[in-house]
């Protein structure tokens, strides 16, 4: 009995240690499909066969997950329009499913639901042996639903019309239009072929070729010819081809009756990436001349695009339109050496210095004689801008000869500029006039292309052109003490003084001492003042053959053109003192600099002269001193003969406009009263005869 007991007490055990440990084991869970797709069926194969047109549409998807249309045409799918089809069919709700069995006991078949002959059969593979087909019948008696009957369990449902909508979306909605589908950011080549002219006749021409690489992030020319290329135009082209897109795609039957001309193929573009996609370009399309046919070299499907669009208009000119047009490359930071030579031989020379507050000077004139003399740091950048950013408006030759050179009038050229930077390059520029046009051309030793340009840069052996613009910068520190300003005439020696006023830095201040002063009188006081101590011309004018005195008129043109020179007399005198800083122990020093300035040439041109202690030169003035000079003199804004016609004048005259005629004809008009004319001027007037107003060069 008690053994009894035992065995039953440990079968009890064994029951109870079971059931715990199946009750600890996860819940193996069977997938159930909602519907007639299970939603974990995951198709690369869907064929959809419309009975009724007996269209067939094919769709077959990579290995990495992009869809492709293998029938009717074949072409890339547009995954966002397969995807969703995809997930509508994996989401349709059968709530209550029959059986197509069951229907003979109701006295009913597949025709009463619209599936004896379904109007669409869809068809989902995935892989080689899981297949689920269904066929889609007519709508229910209300019309909210639609019949479908999975053919595999024949269990039909009334769905959601909304859940097949996408089977039926037109085609050309399914297609990629896109026609290369290359990543835009792994193409590092692009190559174009064209022949001159569509058609038979261009069979017999030999195609025009252009390759162009990409070396890390610019482009370059390798066919026909080695050169930089337009980085920025060939990503643009780049990024049209990209986004180019077919307009129309024709059946196997309509491609095999048209004149497509693909078999010799009017425009052959390569675009290279980790593979090469291939576009070739055939015939107008006759409904549509705008249009070409086309295709890619590995699809046999032909379609059609928009050939008047770009890129093609680009491509179709590749070697010019996407060179690189700015044909001087160098680093302007790294020209240590500028020489300038003219036809005659003249030559100047520009060198780079190690220090200094301009860190160029002129070391060589037209002469040829060794002048240092400080450059201008604004205009040699000014020449070497001009020259880095000298642009070719059409690629002349790339295989110039002798001959070539001579024609461009290169071989003995109007003007040879070269350059030492890391490497010396020369550069000459010549002219050739025809037919009464003067046309431009530059090319670069050492190369034989021949680029045409606009115009020549304005260069010169003339030294004054690119002396330093500032006469000489006195210390940081330094204080205007004294200003003095006299009007000089023959019949005062001494001239007389307009202004004259000397400055006691340590009891008062310059506007102090000109509070008696109109505002435009003080600011033009101050601003000469302080001018004064680093004064900037406008630009050099060239000394006499003799010593350069202010006491007789200096020979110029009065407007900068050219032509006979007048005597100009200097009619001002400006006396700036200054106070020079402390030096260690030594007091600041007291100096006088004094400029001669001519009288008002034109309203925008005026010259002005120095000497000992300043550098010796004859210059014309800027605008601003030309200003706080008129504000000081008072002299008129006319040019010195308007005004001395004015002075001259016994009549009053009359500035107005004339008088408009009354629109009656026939009435006397009254004349305009005339208006006194303006007081004359005290001021002197220079007696050069004077030119047109002018802006200053």
């Amino acid at each position: 009995m008690r053994f009894k007991l035992t065995i039953v007490l440990l079968l009890a055990n064994l029951a109870v240690f079971f059931i715990l440990w199946r009750l600890e084991q996860p819940v193996e869970r069977m997938p159930t499909p909602a519907g007639p797709v299970p939603r974990d069926f995951d198709p690369d194969h869907v064929i959809i066969e419309n009975k009724v047109s007996h269209e067939i549409r094919e769709l077959v998807r990579d290995r990495i997950g992009n869809w492709r249309i293998v029938k009717p045409v074949d072409w890339p799918a547009n995954d966002y329009a397969i995807n969703p089809m995809i997930t509508d069919l994996q989401l349709i709700e059968a709530p209550t499913p029959f059986s197509a069995d069951d229907l003979a006991k109701s006295g009913e078949s597949l025709s009463s639901y619209g599936l004896e002959n379904p109007e669409l059969e869809v068809t989902l593979q995935s892989g080689k042996s899981k297949t689920v087909t269904l066929e889609i019948g007519g709508h229910t008696p209300n019309g909210n639903s639609i019949y479908l009957m999975n053919k595999a369990d024949r269990l039909i449902s009334a769905v959601d019309p909304e859940s097949l909508a996408r089977l039926v979306t037109p085609l050309k909605d399914l297609r990629d239009n896109r026609i290369f589908s290359l990543p835009i950011f792994d193409i590092q080549g692009l190559s174009v072929r064209t022949l001159p002219a569509a058609g038979p006749a261009a069979t017999q021409d030999i195609p025009q070729r252009v390759t162009l690489v990409k070396d890390g992030d610019q482009w370059r020319l390798d066919t026909p010819v080695v050169s930089p290329a337009d980085t920025g135009l060939v990503d643009q082209v780049v990024g049209q081809l990209d986004n180019l897109n077919a307009v129309d795609f024709l059946s196997p039957t309509d491609a095999a009756g048209a004149h497509t001309g693909l078999d010799s193929p009017f425009m052959r573009i390569d675009l290279k990436g980790e593979s090469t996609q291939t576009l070739l370009l055939g015939d107008h399309v006759p409904s549509a001349p705008e249009e070409r046919y086309a295709k890619l070299d590995s699809s046999p499907t032909i379609f059609t695009v928009n050939a008047a669009q770009e890129p093609f208009k680009t491509l179709l000119n590749a070697q010019q339109v996407l060179r690189e047009r700015q044909f001087l490359n160098f680093a302007g930071d790294k020209v240590s050496t500028i020489t300038l030579v003219d036809s005659a031989g003249g030559e100047l020379r520009l060198q780079k210095l190690e220090t200094g507050t301009s860190p160029w000077q002129i070391l060589k004139d037209a002469s040829g004689a060794t002048v240092p003399i400080t450059a201008d740091s604004d205009q040699v950048k000014g020449l070497l801008d001009s020259l880095s950013g000298l642009s070719a408006t059409s690629f002349t030759s790339d295989a110039a000869g002798p001959d070539d050179l001579h024609h461009f009038g290169l071989d003995a050229p109007r003007w040879k500029v070269k350059l030492q930077a890391d490497k010396a390059i020369t550069i000459n520029f010549g002219t050739l006039v025809d037919k009464d046009t003067t046309r431009y051309y530059a090319n670069v030793e050492g190369s034989l292309s021949v680029y045409e340009i606009d115009a020549i840069p304005h260069f010169s052996t003339n030294a004054l052109e690119y002396r330093n613009r500032v006469l000489e910068a006195q210390p940081e520190g330094t204080q205007v003490v004294s200003f003095k300003l006299t009007r000089l005439s023959a019949t005062q020696p001494e001239g007389e003084v307009l202004d004259n006023y000397t400055l006691d830095p340590q009891k008062t201040n310059w506007d102090q001492l000109l509070k008696d002063k109109t505002e435009g009188e003080r600011e033009a006081i101050i601003h000469l003042g302080e001018s004064a101590k680093q004064f900037r011309v406008d630009s050099y004018l060239p000394l006499p053959n003799h010593a350069l005195s202010f006491a007789e008129p200096y020979e110029t043109t009065v407007d900068s053109t050219g032509g006979a020179t007048t005597p100009v007399p200097w009619v001002y005198r400006l006396e700036v003192g200054v106070l020079l800083p402390a030096v260690g122990k030594d007091a600041g020093q007291n100096l006088t600099l004094t400029f001669y300035f001519s009288g008002a040439l034109t309203p925008s041109r005026q010259i002005g002269g120095t000497s000992d202690p300043l550098p010796t030169a004859v210059f014309v003035l800027p605008q601003d001193i030309i200003g706080d000079l008129r504000g000081l003199t008072h002299e008129l804004n006319q040019p010195a003969e308007t005004a001395k016609v004015l002075q001259e004048a016994t009549q009053p005259i009359d500035t107005r406009p004339p008088a408009i005629a009354p629109a009656d004809t026939s009435a006397t008009p009254t004349p305009a009263t005339p208006e006194p004319a303006a007081p004359a001027s005290t001021a002197p007037v220079s007696p050069a005869p004077v030119a047109p107003a002018a802006t200053a060069p």
